[in-house]
């Protein structure tokens, strides 16, 4: 199994998610349209987490510093 596809800095989610369902790996190892569908979203989903979650960890770490 090769890596998913992971958005690009600015990315919409519409364009990673066709770049991600057309990706000719993806359609390899995740034939099922429903199944690569929800490894697209999944993988977007993760990322916007992780920006929300680190967006969180910066405001704390601003606010000790008043």
């Amino acid at each position: 199994m090769s890596p998913i596809p992971s958005p690009r800095s600015g990315e919409p989610k519409k364009v990673f998610i066709s770049r991600c369902m057309s990706d000719t790996i993806m359609n390899k190892d995740f034939p099922d349209i429903k199944q690569r569908s929800a490894v697209c979203y999944s993988r977007y989903r993760k990322k916007e987490l992780m920006k929300l979650s680190s967006n969180y960890n910066e405001n704390i770490q601003n606010n000790k510093k008043r």
